[in-house]
């Protein structure tokens, strides 16, 4: 059965909270009772759930179409908690609001969903799952933790809105989706890992890139912090597979957010802009940090056809 937790916020918040025990992870374990009464730190004390939220539960019939068997959805202005879904593992996360910084820093696996834009450093720490803002993301996206020299490691990031400065440093490996456009800085320091960008880019983008593929529908006009080699017509056999991989998350998302009215042209409309071949004008780069990572920009070649 999908179990799902709702929490609606009461009345809005007046100080910063720290939301990073606030996940799924922990509170699907929890009773009503229990939930009412678990602790959220501030700078001046902790606040009890149930003071700052309407707490309900619901038992579907079955899992979702995607095996998910615990769902939390919280909904209001959620701006002032900072880490909320820190370390997420299962179950799918839904915010219907505008969340703070370091939402879904460290997640391992599970679906968080913002229908909203979310603070600075975001997912970062990143190692698994699928993590998908309607709105804008701040900056440092997937950026490494502190203390820490490693960013996005693995998993789906799709970002419908624009991205900050920095996003995506020191990235490892999965794939990130920017509908929009992003700040300077893009990729500083890349070790590998796919970024598509739809939108424009901030100047710096990809300096001190190692490997990786940065995707992109047209040649940027902003400087890049990179040195690259003259571009040439390739052809790549993985393209194909990373389209259709992505119509899936796309579609994925579709059927979640169907209740969002707002949310699903926008969301066919990104799925027809996705490119389908797999021939590409092909740079290598940053070839002052051994030239192994590529700039790929699409052929232009018709949208693919995909059901809205």
């Amino acid at each position: 059965m999908l179990k799902t937790i709702t929490l609606e916020l009461k009345h809005p918040l007046d100080r910063t909270i720290d939301g990073s025990e606030l996940t799924i992870d922990r509170l699907v374990h929890l009773s009503e009772r229990e939930l009412f009464h678990f602790e959220l730190p501030t700078m001046t004390g902790s606040l009890k759930l149930g003071d700052l939220f309407s707490i309900h539960f619901s038992d579907g019939s079955k899992k979702d179409s995607n095996g998910i068997e615990q769902q939390l959805i919280m909904s209001g202005d959620l701006r002032k908690i900072v880490g909320l879904s820190s370390h997420t593992r299962l179950g799918r996360t839904v915010i219907e609001g505008d969340v703070g910084d370091r939402f879904g820093s460290s997640q391992m696996g599970g679906e968080l969903l913002a229908l909203g834009s979310v603070g600075h450093n975001a997912f970062a720490d990143k190692r698994g799952g699928m993590a998908f803002v309607s709105g804008n993301a701040g900056d440092g996206l997937g950026a490494p933790s502190p203390a820490s020299t490693r960013g996005i490691q693995g998993g789906d990031t799709i970002v419908l809105g624009n991205v900050g400065a920095r996003a995506c440093e020191r990235m490892r490996r999965g794939t990130v989706l920017v509908n929009g456009n992003t700040g300077s800085y893009l990729a500083h320091g890349w070790i590998a890992g796919t970024i598509l960008v739809i939108g424009s880019l901030g100047s710096h983008w990809c300096s001190g890139m190692k490997r990786g593929s940065l995707i992109l529908t047209s040649m940027p006009s902003s400087p890049s912090g990179a040195t690259w080699t003259q571009a040439r017509p390739t052809e790549l056999t993985f393209l194909p597979i990373l389209w259709k991989h992505l119509q899936k998350e796309l579609h994925l998302i579709q059927g979640i957010v169907e209740s969002k009215p707002q949310l699903r042209p926008l969301l066919s409309e990104l799925r027809h802009q996705l490119p389908r071949g797999r021939w590409v004008d092909r740079c290598r780069g940053d070839l002052e940090c051994d030239g192994r990572g590529e700039l790929l920009v699409t052929s232009g070649d018709e949208a693919l056809e995909v059901n809205p």
